[in-house]
């Protein structure tokens, strides 16, 4: 029976309809659970305290070693220290190395924490495991430290810069600058993607977590806030409060034993950073979004 042209008009205006109705869904803001932005990372440092205990102390261990070894412990901040005897190296190249080397630590242990509060299996055999995909870690790793350093940069260049008497120069130079200091503002909507790239290796599609995060950035903003302030509080408190017995008998020790907690509180607030990243991941990124994205490539 064929269908009258009333009855046609009204399908093709129920489909439009619905087509509207889908695309207006679609651009509808997606709210992030504000609680879980905030509580989850801290969390997780009670939920998998064990295994991350033992990831911390294994990784503190390691660069209490080259600390001391290169010279570059907490202790030489204090001249007391030096005047006791303690071993401090003021060579640049030295710094320059151990920097180094303590971000390819600090890559690892990104990736070790992550799988942990991802509730992979976990054994000691596993911490110092070296692969392909944590030399991706690593190379993510150095992307997000330039990002976040951005601002630095832009500082510099206002500090060191020469006026320009053509306006239009300074104004674009300007522009530049002020971009700068809010380029971690604009990374701070993709650490969904860095929890992804940490997991898969892979980076997932900027466009979508555009969309996604669009209309969060001030839950997102809290949720960082919340962990810098919490990580600076603990590293001030430990700067103000640090006593020790500068005597030449005991001053490896002591070097040892402070270091090796001002490592773990580093690790604590790196800790907070990837969970924020893993919470932002588990939010944003659902397995069938990820499934429909690897399909789509």
């Amino acid at each position: 029976m064929k269908k009258s042209f009333l009855e046609k008009m009204f399908e093709i205006d129920a489909y439009i309809n619905q087509k509207y109705m889908q695309r207006k869904e679609e651009k509808k803001p997606f709210r992030m659970p504000f609680g879980r932005l905030i509580f989850s990372p801290f969390s997780y440092l009670i939920d998998y305290f064990k295994n991350i205990a033992v990831l911390m102390g294994a990784y503190s261990a390691v660069i209490t070693v080259f600390s001391l070894l290169a010279g570059l412990t907490f202790m030489c901040i204090f001249p007391e220290a030096v005047a006791a005897g303690m071993y401090c190296s003021s060579s640049l190249t030295v710094y320059f190395f151990y920097i180094l080397l303590k971000l390819v630590i600090f890559s690892g242990f990104i990736l070790s924490y992550y799988n942990i509060v991802s509730g992979k299996e976990f054994s000691f055999r596993s911490i110092f495991n070296i692969g392909l995909h944590n030399l991706k870690v690593l190379g993510g790793f150095f992307v997000f430290i330039l990002l976040n350093l951005v601002p630095f940069f832009s500082m510099y260049a206002l500090i060191k810069r020469v006026p320009n008497p053509n306006w239009i120069i300074e104004s674009v130079f300007f522009g530049c600058m002020f971009i700068g200091f809010i380029v971690p503002f604009i990374v701070l909507r993709f650490y969904g993607v860095f929890g992804y790239f940490i997991e898969t290796g892979k980076v997932y599609s900027l466009r979508t977590i555009l969309r996604l995060t669009r209309g969060n950035g001030l839950r997102l903003l809290l949720s960082l806030f919340f962990i810098v302030l919490f990580s600076v509080l603990f590293i001030a408190n430990y700067f103000a409060n640090f006593r020790v017995i500068f005597d030449s008998s005991s001053i490896w020790i002591s070097a040892a034993a402070s270091e090796f907690v001002y490592n773990i509180i580093i690790l604590i607030a790196i800790g907070l950073m990837v969970g924020n990243m893993r919470v932002q991941r588990s939010i944003l990124i659902t397995d069938e979004e990820d499934t429909a994205e690897d399909d789509k490539k």
